[in-house]
């Protein structure tokens, strides 16, 4: 495990602050990291190891969680799990002070006190020590894996991937993939949940908490039917993006991409109530229009920036500012005369430009084999 602080954003590579290198002699992955109220981090992940930073080793891989002060000092190391795989995939820190960390498991030993067959949620809230307050195991007889965590004004909302029929898993609409979101109490124990989907598969790779209360969720989608009631392509797959009022209650859908494979990665939340998605694309056609070729397997890299004015549904209305970064990507309908015309005025600048933007990405470790899209979306989506 590899941590690096770098300083602010520039042209060039920034300057590192301080990095650490984290583990043992064997297997240790970290898979999400959040600031700390002491100006610190707290690192979620797994681990093989049972020496080195690494404190103990429950038989196979565990979670491990390691609390870093501001310069990257240990100043704890815990670990979580039975004889089998322990995975945390996110952790933020609690209003409380403690933490809460969202894992996918198949022990049913050790830490871990039950199985619900195949992969389970697996829920640990922490004391700001790291040690364990309370734990909840959800799921049914499928792979249930939590991918993102959140607290809320009342709880948390755990939002991941689902293909159970059973257990805590209720209305699943198909034995592929759903999106399944739920809610929790500070204690635990459950307030809702809720699968949205269709008979393809759909995931859920990021959300955030809105404003009013809701939640904006990103993923794929690759239904035509049951809640995706917007044209995804059904070959592959397309962004899906969901927005939800504070129940979980579905507001608007829509989904975004051409006729090859596009995914949302993360979702972030804007100071003006709206949001932005990123995720890859392999398209060059449907909303990716001003891509030039595909860009797979060739390895290239672009960035795709789009500012539309959104109706209710969460569809462009053909107004309001858009922008394409240098580097190349696309645009919504009707987006891509504007850029035709600027390409025409300002061809050399823009080469410099694109130029420029590689740099400081492929400076700065970024890679991205596909297309990069980054689409900027109003409070309406």
């Amino acid at each position: 495990m590899v941590l690096a602080t770098l300083q602010a954003l520039a042209q060039t590579a920034p300057p590192i602050a301080w990095q650490k290198a984290l583990g043992g002699t064997d297997t240790d992955e970290g898979l999400a990291i959040a600031a700390t109220s002491d100006g610190g981090s707290i690192v979620a992940g797994t681990t093989f190891s049972n020496d080195g930073d690494v404190g103990g080793n429950n038989g196979f891989y565990d979670v491990w969680l390691v609390k870093l002060d501001a310069l990257g000092q240990i100043q704890w190391e815990k670990n979580y799990g039975g004889s089998a795989i322990d995975v945390a995939n996110d952790v933020i820190q609690t209003s409380d002070g403690g933490y809460l960390v969202a894992a996918r498991s198949n022990s049913e030993d050790g830490d871990v006190p039950m199985n619900n067959g195949d992969w389970d949620n697996w829920i640990l809230k922490l004391d700001a020590a790291g040690d364990l307050e309370w734990q909840t195991v959800r799921g049914g007889n499928g792979h249930d894996e939590p991918q993102v965590c959140a607290e809320t004004a009342d709880g948390y909302i755990i939002g991941g991937r689902s293909n159970s029929v059973n257990g805590d898993v209720v209305g699943n609409h198909s034995w592929t993939f759903d999106m399944w979101v739920y809610k929790l109490a500070f204690d635990g124990s459950l307030f809702w949940q809720r699968c949205y989907g269709g008979t393809s598969s759909e995931e859920l790779y990021d959300l955030q908490l809105m404003p009013d209360g809701g939640l904006v969720m990103a993923g794929k989608g690759a239904s035509d039917d049951g809640d995706v009631t917007a044209t995804c392509d059904t070959a592959f797959s397309d962004f899906w993006v969901v927005r939800t009022d504070a129940a979980g209650t579905i507001m608007w859908q829509q989904c975004y991409g051409g006729s090859d494979i596009d995914f949302v990665r993360t979702v972030r939340a804007t100071l003006d109530g709206g949001f932005i998605v990123a995720g890859t694309t392999e398209s060059v056609d449907g909303n990716v229009v001003t891509q030039k070729k595909p860009h797979w397997p060739h390895g290239d890299m672009d960035l795709w920036v789009v500012d539309p004015e959104l109706d209710a549904s969460g569809g462009w209305n053909g107004k309001g500012p858009w922008e394409v970064a240098p580097g190349g990507g696309g645009a919504f309908p009707g987006a891509g005369e504007l850029q035709k015309k600027k390409k025409k005025k300002k061809k050399k600048k823009k080469k410099k430009k694109k130029s420029a933007v590689r740099h400081s990405l492929l400076t700065a470790g970024t890679r991205c084999a596909r297309t990069c899209l980054v689409l900027r979306r109003g409070i309406d989506g």
